[in-house]
């Protein structure tokens, strides 16, 4: 079955959403109007499960009870724990699931990783490790048919910029998800949020969160800001932040989610010792070549004028160049396939030596025709063992007459 196939429909049916900012901006509540805007407006208010490691979740039932949205909830900051609550989410009918703050878990899971290894702090070598850990969230995240809403930390983007007098400063140039330092890739929708008074100069005014879309997979919204008053919450207040996205929510299938990434690897592409086919195809090849070597040695020993004509002959004979450079460059199938008609010279001589070159090259065109009627049972492996071409045939018969008791 092919790979590729026709797309007929967007198969993104769950929205996948990130909101990070500073202390008080409002991820938490705008994670929760979102969500309960969802569950009323597609599921018929469905339970939304919300994985709390600050205690948000008490002040977000709150919001939740008012519009009769049940909440299922676990407070904790273990990774394994936010592994294991998706699946029991998705059991138990929920529609969204609110994680506050990611932050903590990826704290929680390096602090985890270090008492594993008994090490204080993270080396480079740890980290392909630690993200493969990190992965099996964001296969879950991605996967998953809950709308994901996940709030984060803002943590500062630092780089390096030359100052007047020519010397590199580390300078804070933005901000970014604070969790695994790629995972503001993986949601589709990411939004930064902030706080502001709503009358800078009059003390006691009320607060407004704002926020920016930072990336839309849909560009529906995506550069769009908005905000809302921190008041007291009525009936309905949710419209105030889930209209927002309306166009990106329904540019979703919502109900008929099945975008899942495969879980296919790339394991066959490597061997036990984790060798690649380029590096398998250049091991093949050096070993080829050294076991050309070897026989042309076995065959013809020694440094006389006589032994280096004839390997200069079967050299020629079978592999058509006389360059040692272009016999290396042969792919390696066509070392394998000069190796053993050299072991099938090999087995010929022993039986019936010659005396004339002429015979010589008769003799490589009668070994020729012995590798290309090699049974294709027989391996080029074994022939590398150092066996004849007549000797493997030989026992492959013997195997096969055998009539066991």
């Amino acid at each position: 079955m092919s790979l590729l196939q026709e797309a007929t429909i967007n198969e993104q049916g769950a929205a996948k959403m990130a909101w990070y900012g500073p202390q008080g901006s409002g991820k938490t509540t705008a994670a929760t109007l979102v969500a309960a805007g969802l569950s009323l407006t597609y599921h018929k208010g469905a339970p939304i499960a919300f994985f709390d490691t600050e205690k948000g979740s008490d002040f977000a039932k709150n919001l939740l009870d008012v519009e009769g949205v049940k909440m299922l909830r676990v407070k904790s900051r273990a990774f394994s724990d936010l592994l294991q609550s998706v699946k029991e989410a998705e059991q138990a009918g929920c529609c969204a699931f609110i994680v506050d703050s990611m932050s903590h878990v990826w704290s929680e899971l390096m602090d985890a990783f270090c008492r594993a290894k008994k090490i204080k702090r993270i080396e480079f070598q740890h980290w392909r490790e630690l993200k493969a850990s990190w992965g099996e969230w964001t296969d879950s995240m991605l996967n998953s048919p809950l709308h994901m809403l996940l709030c984060g930390r803002a943590g500062k983007v630092y780089e390096y910029e030359e100052n007047e007098n020519g010397k590199k400063e580390l300078v804070t140039t933005g901000t970014k998800f604070k969790a695994e330092g790629e995972f503001g890739y993986e949601p589709d929708l990411l939004v930064e949020l902030w706080l502001e008074r709503e009358d800078g100069k009059k003390k006691g005014s009320h607060l407004i969160h704002k926020g920016i879309v930072l990336k839309d997979r849909s560009a529906h919204v995506n550069g769009h800001e908005f905000s809302w008053k921190d008041k007291s919450y009525k009936k309905g207040d949710y419209r105030l932040v889930f209209n927002c996205f309306d166009a990106y929510f329904k540019s979703l299938t919502i109900g008929q989610h099945s975008a899942a990434i495969s879980s296919a690897t790339s394991d066959r592409m490597f061997d036990s010792n984790g060798d690649g086919s380029y590096v398998r195809q250049q091991k093949l090849r050096q070993a080829g070549i050294e076991d050309w070597d070897a026989t042309m040695d076995l065959m013809f020993p020694g440094s006389t004028a006589a032994m280096k004509r004839n390997r200069a002959i079967v050299g020629e004979a079978i592999t058509g160049v006389r360059s040692r450079t272009k016999f290396e460059q042969f792919d390696v199938k066509q070392i394998q396939e000069c190796v053993g008609t050299l072991m099938a010279l090999e087995h010929r001589l022993k039986s019936e030596p010659v005396a004339t070159e002429s015979d010589l090259l008769s003799m490589v065109e009668i070994a020729k025709e012995d590798w290309r009627t090699v049974p294709q049972d027989i391996t080029l492996l074994e022939l590398l063992a150092k066996k004849s071409v007549a000797a493997v045939q030989e026992q492959k018969e013997q195997e096969a007459a055998a009539v066991p008791f």
